[in-house]
């Protein structure tokens, strides 16, 4: 094969890959703004990955973008405010996520409705295995979303999530699969940009 006939089958292959994603308006530019981990996963106790006694994720989160939006970041296109790990403790008998009541004392709906009258958009985190990936230090066992996708799609519906990071810890199937099964259940009834994490 000759290098321009390489050249086009890479091409082929490139943009047939890039073509396999749904055609519902997001994801055309970068999703910017704030993910909590690396400025406030500080506030966590090891080796159970809980939340410091007295802090409030909720209230830290509202602080953090009112800095954004009057320091003119909004502005700028910065407009995804995320959550990540460490927000759910687990499921109830029904199978549906609850939030970390410490983390959240008035409902995760409430802190979503705030970020969106001021402008921003909502996100927040999940894992496609069976834990997040806090557990791997030992840590209290968060739930992840296999098996669980259309559930949790429902709980993300109704505290209208804007963005969803998937993570790849404790999961043992396929990964495009699994991926797929999360975008497919999310894109039913809202619209959410989803990140996967590898």
């Amino acid at each position: 094969m000759t290098r321009i006939g390489l050249v086009i089958l890479l091409l082929v292959i490139v943009l047939t890959v890039a073509i396999n994603c749904l055609d519902n308006g997001l994801g055309k530019t970068p999703a910017m703004g704030f993910n909590s981990w690396y400025a406030l996963h500080s506030h966590l106790t090891y080796p159970n990955y809980t939340w410091e006694k007295g802090f409030v994720l909720d209230q830290e989160i509202r602080n953090i973008a009112m800095w954004m939006k009057t320091n003119g970041f909004l502005d700028l296109g910065y407009e995804y405010i995320n959550l990540d790990d460490c927000i759910m403790v687990g499921r109830d008998a029904n199978g549906k996520l609850i939030p970390d009541p410490q983390a959240f004392p008035n409902g995760v709906k409430s802190l979503a409705d705030y970020l969106h009258s001021i402008g921003f958009k909502f996100g927040v985190y999940t894992d496609r295995g069976i834990y997040t990936c806090s557990c791997y230090a030992g840590g209290l066992k968060r739930p992840g979303s296999f098996g669980f996708e259309k559930k949790d799609a429902e709980s993300y519906a109704e505290w209208t999530v804007d963005y969803l990071k998937e993570d790849s810890c404790f999961a043992s199937g396929n990964a495009i699969d699994e991926y797929a099964t999360m975008r497919d259940a999310l894109n039913v009834g809202f619209d959410s940009y989803i990140k996967v994490s590898n």
